[in-house]
């Protein structure tokens, strides 16, 4: 979660670190007759990552952005990370930079999560957008960075936005439908099996009303040609 500047001192993501590439998830029990069912909690951060919790633009949908609010961490000296200065010998000398680091900043974390302050669209087609430039040092004393920011400025009454759209070529037994739906997400699913379809038509009309859904039947095998 870190990387080392050119002016030598390692910083940190503020975000914290990604996901990593091997997730431990439970299995689901399903007890329809599909052997290939994935749990729900695979697909879920999949979805999210990938889609937009706010909807796309109508016009060309391209998803809408979150603007998060992050605080800085504390600067305090008991609990400051030890983070080495790299010189031109190598790293050395264990200069104490202020950086806040291991249990002491994941427990400042947990206590003090982002904030969503607004929404802005990742497209032009509403409002209009402002370029402004400046620069700043990354740190207390360093050289100064150049940066360059767009504004958005949203118009005075915003269209209605769509949900994104999640796809699955291989729909089965409908587990990224059932997800995306609870999560608030269109979907689009192709299953040729068509007891399949009927599991994942079920599954995902049980998981969105499950007081009032009523089962489908079994739909016939579609005709290879229409006289």
């Amino acid at each position: 979660a870190g990387w080392a500047l050119k002016t030598g001192v390692r910083q940190y993501n503020p975000s914290g670190r990604n996901k990593r590439s091997v997730w431990t998830i439970a299995t689901q029990p399903y007890s329809e007759a599909h052997f290939a069912t994935f749990p729900p909690k695979l697909i879920e951060p999949m979805i999210k990552a990938g889609t937009s919790e706010k909807g796309c633009c109508p016009e060309c949908g391209s998803p809408w952005q979150r603007i998060v609010e992050k605080r800085a961490c504390p600067r305090c000296a008991d609990e400051w990370s030890q983070i080495d200065r790299i010189g031109e010998g190598g790293a050395g000398g264990g200069h104490n930079v202020g950086i806040m680091g291991g249990a002491a900043l994941a427990a400042w974390r947990a206590e003090h999560p982002p904030t969503t302050t607004g929404w802005r669209p990742t497209c032009e087609c509403i409002g209009e957008w402002e370029i402004i430039t400046g620069d700043e040092p990354d740190f207390p004393g360093g050289p100064r960075i150049p940066w360059r920011k767009r504004i958005w400025h949203p118009p005075d009454t915003l269209p209605t936005l769509s949900p994104c759209v999640v796809l699955d070529p291989f729909l089965g037994s409908g587990t990224t439908g059932m997800v995306a739906s609870l999560l608030g997400r269109d979907w689009l699913g192709i299953e040729l099996n068509p007891d399949y379809a009927k599991m994942a038509e079920d599954r995902i009309g049980s998981a969105m009303a499950p007081e009032t859904y009523t089962k489908a039947d079994v739909p016939d095998d579609a005709p290879l040609f229409t006289p």
